[in-house]
């Protein structure tokens, strides 16, 4: 029987979630989980533009709890890169925190 191409093989994919909960499936860097472009190495800001942690960015529409787990990777992910303003962190957090609560009784 033929074997699967190497390159069809999803260990050498993105594993990068989307906040919609689907896989980047971009090709990984060699020895790397993530592609070029997910790879936490990468600068999220381009030129002398600065993060100033207001920028606006998708989070999942929070109606479970894998929707909760997804937003809360997202915000964990820009407080850890300082591209998100404490302040507003904690607000996000707040929310889930009562998103969580709501989605598990």
């Amino acid at each position: 029987m033929h074997e699967p191409s190497p390159i069809a093989n999803q260990q050498l994919r993105c594993t990068h979630t989307h906040p919609a909960g689907n896989r980047c499936g971009s090709y990984a860097l060699r020895g790397e989980p993530f592609c070029f472009h997910h790879h936490p190495t990468r600068p999220h800001t381009r030129g002398r533009h600065r993060a100033t942690g207001k920028e606006p960015f998708a989070l999942p529409v929070i109606t479970n709890r894998r929707a909760v787990q997804l937003a809360l990777a997202e915000i964990v992910i820009r407080i850890a890169d300082n591209t998100l303003d404490t302040k507003r962190a904690g607000l996000l957090l707040q929310c889930l925190q009562t998103a969580a609560v709501t989605h598990t009784t």
